[in-house]
């Protein structure tokens, strides 16, 4: 989890200075990996490779909007939901983070690694995952009985 100091100007003209907070779990880091081509590492080495400012940009605004959260009190949820998201994206806090994180390449490398679960935690889920898709692997290549108790014959 990372957390931001960020100072801002609000629609009043006075100047603020709140904590946010940006964290992604496990889950959604698999699901970041599962939607881009290649993964997350190879989406970011081939923006860093190609300069490419555009998907930069789109990345980080993805990444900072996707992370954004409220930890409840007691520490046990991070919570996020559209509502939250829309209060956090209309403030110029957010304008003050994705404009900082989209022309600071330190801050950009540190806000990443930051919102990501722990090394450990994520080769946890990565092996139960393995685990998980290497008995589907297996339970395709195991032949089934169909209803009469014959197992089908396969024209491999």
């Amino acid at each position: 989890m990372v957390v931001k100091t960020i100072k801002f100007e609000d629609f009043d003209g006075r100047m603020r200075e709140e904590d946010f907070r940006f964290n992604l779990s496990p889950a959604e880091v698999y699901d970041l990996q599962k939607s881009m081509n290649g993964g997350l590492n190879a989406l970011l080495e081939q923006i860093i490779k190609e300069q490419d400012e555009v998907r930069m940009t789109e990345y980080m605004k993805k990444l900072v909007t996707m992370s954004y959260g409220v930890k409840s009190l007691d520490g046990r949820n991070f919570r996020k939901s559209p509502e939250i998201l829309a209060d956090f994206v209309s403030t110029n806090a957010f304008s003050e983070i994705y404009m900082t994180l989209t022309h600071d390449a330190d801050a950009a490398v540190d806000f990443v690694n930051g919102i990501l679960p722990s090394r450990e935690a994520l080769e946890r889920y990565t092996k139960m995952m393995e685990a998980s898709l290497a008995k589907m692997d297996k339970e395709q290549d195991t032949p089934t009985v169909d209803q009469t108790g014959i197992v089908p014959i396969s024209n491999n």
